[in-house]
């Protein structure tokens, strides 16, 4: 078995070189002054559709990581004459931008590929904002103002802290309108990579509006008698332009955006948010290009073309699981908590290579009814590594008119995002020795899933609950083979590796909300959104470190035993877990009885309540998914049934005898 990158990678590169030494009395050594981050903004109005990505790509441009230790020089005398053109270059990442004649671009791209000096080589893949477009909102009777402080809990979250200045978010986003009224003295080191002077923020108030509206979620003013609150109102922000509108909507590029997150990483941010993703071209931005990706997304909702539509996104993704891996790996190296908008492609989060990497905490968009009940957004992507959860549907913050005292409601996980950017700042305000890995497993810990138990005033609707706990028998099963306790969380790596071995076919949670391939028709909100955010139980754990206890850890020796489990078993398990449970009998066999899965033996032994006496033994042993042996002795007689074909539709399990041509139905009685 191929084993995943992230596994591969054994010393994480520090970022920006070795900490001096204050030992011995000796004097301490000045660091290199770093070279300045230089990026050739993109024409994004000139973006293409291309068969070989889902994705809007610039036609003449192609991104290039470096080997640790090359440099851009030799590189640069490397493709001398060759109709490569170094345009750009981001050096904490070692990453280079450079320009190709667009009919050549392939050959390139396939050449630059085998160059001795380079990593890996991307497309140039176009960004976009994830909105879909005694503080006045905290004390008036509009309660959808502030609903979503509400929801997670904020105001309790506050009597811990409201956040410490020294912690900075950096908003990695459009242009930013820093002088509103919630922003002003909370700006620090403002940047733009579109500006003459890189500072000025750039665009027009509707440009301008996305990442305005986002800042003031994440940390927008308190107490000011003014419009809202953000989350972590004691925290400062970090306005990072990375998209601007140049007649085509809000866009960057993988360079503007990974210079953006090197930019933030240098000047100290603890929090980087990105309510950004990858443009996929169907959702209308480049309409004059609509037909490509159109009939891709279309592939996707069909049930009989789900298949090879997964395959074009996973091959995109595995191309850029190396360059953001890198980046990610070396934010989190430096301490920076990054926090992705899933997106808002009603797909599967876990296709987009940001939201994929165990370095990014992946948000999910819901929105709440009047009774509490909380619903996935129809437009929110989803999955196994959007692992949480926030408001992100009619959302009340600034917008960017002239003045500085506007707001408008805004919806997308963009605004879902800047919630969990919010907690992680005010975690790390309360708990400043926190690593990034341990900020992530705090929140998601104290995130509310699918337990219709739970006390807090907010629940998710039962057909969420579904969704939840199908996720939930893939991770026992994992955990089981792994032989951990099954009742714990996985942390960001394993459940990266869950994911990867977890067969497309089967996975119904990929399925979201769309007919699936059995044929089953399900409900808009039938997906996971990740678990919903939690502020003030999010705050104790970090506190008391009791979100330790819900992860499950792994020694390199059990994590070298993980990369052995194979799909198959893996579904092998996942299907007994499936239909273990306790059932509705025939009273003249012990009555109700249980399936327990015996995992060592492949079996499904079968415990009745009453035990028949006669010696009686009953179990089914696992052929394939759903396919089982059904084997029984009673009173020194066979009774077996041979091959049974055994499924659980909703809460009641079917056998079909296949011999007989007879189905029995069971109801759960749990």
């Amino acid at each position: 078995m191929r084993t995943p990158w992230f596994i591969r990678i054994v010393v994480l590169a520090a970022l920006l070189g070795a900490v001096t030494s204050l030992s011995c009395g000796k004097k301490p050594e000045e660091q290199p002054e770093l070279q300045p981050i230089k990026v050739r903004p993109s024409d994004t109005s000139k973006a293409v559709q291309i068969p070989q990505s889902p994705y809007l790509v610039i036609p003449n441009e192609l991104v290039v990581m470096l080997k640790d230790g090359e440099t851009v020089e030799s590189f640069s005398e490397s493709v001398a004459g060759k109709g490569i053109k170094v345009v750009g270059y981001i050096p904490d990442f070692n990453i280079v931008q450079v320009e190709v004649p667009s009919e050549e671009r392939e050959t390139l791209k396939n050449e630059l590929a085998r160059n001795p000096l380079v990593k890996v080589v991307s497309y140039q893949t176009v960004y976009g904002a994830n909105a879909a477009p005694n503080d006045p909102a905290l004390i008036n009777d509009d309660v959808w103002d502030d609903w979503g402080l509400k929801a997670i809990g904020a105001e309790a979250a506050w009597d811990v802290t409201r956040g410490d200045p020294n912690v900075i978010i950096a908003i990695v986003d459009t242009g930013m309108l820093i002088d509103h009224e919630e922003l002003k003295g909370r700006i620090v080191s403002p940047k733009s990579f579109f500006s003459d002077d890189g500072v000025r923020q750039v665009g027009s108030p509707d440009d301008m509006m996305h990442a305005t509206h986002v800042a003031i979620i994440a940390a927008g003013s308190g107490n000011n008698s003014l419009g809202t609150s953000g989350v972590a109102p004691g925290c400062r922000i970090m306005p990072v332009q990375v998209l601007y509108d140049n007649g085509s909507g809000e866009l960057g590029t993988t360079t503007t955006t990974a210079a953006g997150i090197a930019y933030a990483i240098r000047n100290n941010a603890r929090v980087i948010n990105l309510s950004l993703a990858p443009v996929l071209e169907y959702r209308g931005i480049m309409g004059a290009l609509a037909g490509i990706f159109g009939s891709l997304y279309e592939k996707y909702r069909s049930p009989d073309s789900r298949d090879g539509a997964q395959n074009v996104l996973f091959s995109m993704r595995e191309s850029d699981a190396l360059l953001h891996g890198d980046i990610f790996a070396k934010a989190e190296d430096a301490g920076v908590t990054v926090v992705e908008a899933a997106g808002n492609d009603d797909l599967p989060g876990d296709f987009n290579s940001i939201c994929y990497d165990p370095f990014t905490l992946g948000v999910g968009n819901v929105g709440k009814y009047a009774d509490g009940v909380l619903t996935p957004s129809r437009s929110s992507n989803y999955g196994y590594m959007v692992r949480v959860s926030a408001p992100g549907t009619d959302i009340y913050s600034g917008s960017a008119e002239p003045g500085g005292n506007g707001y408008v409601w805004l919806g997308g996980t963009s605004m879902a995002a800047p919630y969990v950017s919010g907690l992680a700042a005010l975690i790390a305000s309360a708990n400043p020795d926190l690593k990034p890995s341990e900020i992530r497993q705090a929140i998601i810990a104290s995130a509310i899933s699918g337990d219709p138990g739970n006390p807090a005033q907010v629940r998710w609707d039962p057909s969420t609950q579904e969704v939840f706990h199908e996720m939930d028998l893939w991770r026992r099963a994992f955990l089981l083979l792994t032989g951990k306790d099954e009742n714990l969380l996985l942390p960001d790596t394993m459940q990266q590796l869950l994911v990867s071995l977890i067969p497309p076919q089967f996975n119904l949670v990929w399925d979201g909300a769309f007919v699936r391939r059995t044929g089953e028709v399900v409900r808009d909100n039938h997906k996971a959104v990740g678990a919903f955010i939690n502020a003030p139980a999010a705050l104790r754990a970090a506190a008391d470190g009791s979100f330790r206890k819900k992860f499950a850890a792994f020694t390199p020796e059990e994590t070298e035993k993980a990369r052995d489990i194979t799909p198959e078993k893996l579904l092998q398990v996942y299907d007994m877990l499936r239909l273990s449970g306790r059932y509705a009998g025939l009273d003249g066999l012990g009555g109700a009885f249980s399936l327990e899965a015996n995992i060592p033996s492949a079996r499904l032994n079968v415990v009745r309540d009453k035990n028949p006496g006669g010696n009686y033994v009953e179990w089914l042993e696992y052929t394939a998914p759903a396919r089982y042996r059904h084997f029984a002795a009673f009173n020194n007689e066979d009774y077996r049934q041979g091959p049974v074909r055994v499924q659980r539709r909703d809460k009641v399990v079917e056998i079909w005898n296949l011999l007989k041509d007879e189905i029995i139905y069971y109801p759960s009685v749990e």
